[in-house]
């Protein structure tokens, strides 16, 4: 027999070997597998390193970049998209996160927290910047914080922290502090508050600014609008009502009145001769004026009256609740007598008085512009009745309103229609006969009235103010005539103008008067001026200014109507004046034996010893003129030598130079 394990020893080497290389095959394929996937996922694993320690890397080093060309190449190119856009992101983040600490720094605005568990309270760095606290020291309890502000703002923000913690309502509120330094502010604080699940309060939290500067400009803001409103309603001169806001009193106290069944009273007051302190004195001192006659004003009226500044030297006052006239003609006293009483203005002493116009609701009108017109018209009525004083308006003042305003239109149409003329009346010296200088006489050839006299219309061409353009008109048609008679080969004669107190008291009045002269060639010595005693001692000083001004350029200087007004010795040595004219008053009686004719010798007299030429005026008879020769005038004017002529009657006798009888 053969043996079985020698039989079967090459199936047992077979099979080892098919085992022995099957293990061999098997670790070669594992190890083949894993090479492979080694390779395979290597990629990925750099991708997975990469990310794992990203936050190590800076720059460029952040980003993936394989080269593989497949999946893992795309999840590396999305990867490093994400990390552009959070790139970005983060710029975005950080940008804003500087743009809100510098509108925090720049704001002033901080947060905090108070933790209602341990009572202790955080601040942001910007809160201890506004409560000038080192951060070094933290923040304070809140009861030390509570401290530093003043005692009613730190009330009110306790109160607020106790209903906020104990309700877990919000709150917000305006505090004033004072800081470290010593220099106060106010904060604005918000309060929030952070609950639990149940809703217990557990924190406390919100912001805090400094609102110091807004509430300075608010402050400012409010007294800017305030400023604004006083201007709007107010005289900035006197600090009354203005008209506006004087026409919104007027129409409630009417309506309050009418409610009522009340009266009230309106005046209208009118400083007099105001312009002329104006123009003698400077709008300086009339402001001045104006602010001291307010304060008067004010002083007279009792609490619920109203006085309010109209306009210029104008003042209107509101007299409520009246039972009868009695309360309003008091007032009305008052004023008068606290007004004649001189008033201080650096070193003048002026006295000023006023008109007063005074018209009643609902008697005389029932609207408020009605009102008005019927207090204006009651005034001017005061004007016409020599002022200082008052009125009340009556029906019949309209149709005499209504007239001064037609004839004010009627004469400043003469002026454009050349209705004004200009009469010469010859000064005559008494020795001899000859003449020796003219009056320049104004008449208004008026086409319905025929020649008018100047006592007709200079009233009130001087109210209205007319008389300034009429003044220059005499003035250039008296230098022109004077030119014109020069011309014509004619003696020239002193000519003598006229001169009102405004015009007097014009600035431009040098300047004038030698423009005109410098037109019409004339020297200075042919003009004369007439000029009344009350006119320059309305300011003594500034009159005496203005005449050595016209003195100085050769105008001759003569006081009208010498003897009527009050010029003391003193003032008259002091002006300097070429001539008295002795008022037509006193040589009206000189020769019936009454105190005229020594008046008139006193004056002559004068006259003589302060070497003035000296002027009778309206000498209408022979033994006047006798009398005036035996006492020592030698210059006279008037009817009995010869009436006002027109220019071109008045030749014949410049011609002749010489006055005779006419029964010679």
């Amino acid at each position: 027999n053969y043996p079985l394990a020698e039989a079967y020893a090459p199936i047992d080497r077979a099979r080892r070997f098919c085992i022995v290389a099957g293990f061999a095959l098997l670790l070669f394929a594992c190890t083949g597998t894993w090479l492979l996937m080694h390779r395979l996922t290597l990629p990925l694993r750099l991708f997975s390193h990469h990310v794992l320690t990203l936050q190590d890397k800076s720059g460029a080093d952040r980003f993936f970049q394989p080269r593989t060309g497949d999946e893992i190449e795309e999840l590396a190119e999305s990867f490093n998209a994400m990390l552009v856009a959070l790139d970005r992101q983060h710029e975005q983040t950080r940008r804003s996160e500087e743009r809100l600490k510098e509108a925090q720094d720049q704001g002033q605005i901080g947060h905090w927290e108070f933790d209602l568990t341990t009572r202790t309270l955080t601040w942001s760095d910007q809160v201890y910047h506004l409560f000038g606290r080192d951060p070094a020291l933290g923040p304070p309890g809140l009861e030390d914080h509570l401290a530093g502000y003043l005692p009613e703002s730190a009330q009110r923000l306790r109160a607020l922290f106790v209903e906020a913690a104990r309700q877990g309502i919000a709150a917000e509120g305006d505090f004033e502090a004072v800081l470290p330094n010593g220099t106060s502010a106010c904060f604005a604080m918000t309060i929030r508050c952070r609950l639990t699940a149940d809703g217990t309060p557990l924190q406390l939290w919100g912001v805090v600014q400094n609102i110091t500067h807004r509430k300075e400009l608010e402050h400012s803001l409010r007294q800017s609008e305030a400023q604004m409103r006083q201007l709007a309603h107010h005289d900035p001169l006197t600090g009354l009502p203005n008209r506006l806001l004087f026409h919104e009193h007027l129409h409630r106290a009417m309506m309050k009145a009418r409610r009522h069944g009340q009266k009230l009273a309106l005046m209208f007051l009118d400083l007099d001769h105001f312009k002329a302190i104006n123009d003698s004195l400077g709008h300086d001192i009339g402001d001045q004026l104006l602010r001291q006659v307010s304060t008067c004003l004010k002083r007279c009226i009792r609490e619920a009256d109203t006085v309010a500044r109209f306009g210029g030297d104008e003042f209107v006052i509101i007299v409520e609740e009246l039972e009868g006239i009695k309360p309003v003609t008091v007032v009305a006293q008052k004023i008068l007598y606290r007004l004649s009483r001189p008033i201080r203005v650096g070193e003048h002493e002026l006295v000023v008085t006023t008109s007063i116009g005074i018209a009643l609701y609902p008697g005389d009108a029932e609207d408020p512009e009605r009102l008005m017109q019927c207090a204006d018209t009651a005034m001017f009525r005061v004007k016409d009745q020599g002022r200082n004083n008052y009125q009340f308006y009556t029906v019949g003042m309209n149709v005499r309103a209504l007239e001064i305003l037609k004839r004010e239109k009627r004469l400043r149409r003469a002026l454009d229609n050349n209705e004004l003329l200009l009469f010469y009346q010859p000064q005559i010296e008494l020795t001899s006969g000859r003449l020796v200088g003219l009056e320049a006489l104004l008449r208004w050839q008026h086409p319905g009235q025929g020649l008018v006299l100047p006592g007709d219309f200079i009233p009130l061409a001087e109210e209205t103010g007319l008389i300034v353009p009429i003044g220059q008109w005499v003035l250039e048609t008296a230098c022109s005539q004077l030119a014109a008679w020069q011309r014509a080969g004619l003696e020239p004669l002193p000519v003598a103008i006229n001169i009102s107190a405004r015009q007097f008291r014009q600035r431009e009045l040098l300047t004038t008067l030698s423009t005109a002269l410098a037109t019409h060639h004339l020297p200075p010595s042919l003009l004369e001026l007439e000029l009344t005693e009350n006119l320059l001692l309305r300011d003594v000083e500034a009159g005496i200014e203005t005449l050595q001004q016209l003195h100085t350029l050769g105008i001759r200087l003569t006081i009208d109507d010498f003897g009527t007004g009050y010029t003391s010795l003193a003032c008259l040595r002091r002006f300097p004046i070429d001539g008295l004219k002795i008022a037509p008053s006193f040589i009206r009686d000189l020769t019936r034996g009454g105190k005229e004719g020594a008046i008139t010798r006193s004056i002559i007299a004068l006259g003589a010893g302060l070497q003035l030429r000296v002027i009778a005026e309206g000498v209408e008879e022979e033994l006047q003129s006798h009398f005036l020769l035996a006492s020592g005038c030698h210059v006279a004017q008037g009817f009995y030598f010869c009436r006002p002529l027109p220019a071109a009657d008045l030749e014949p006798l410049l011609r002749s130079g010489r006055w005779q009888k006419a029964d010679s």
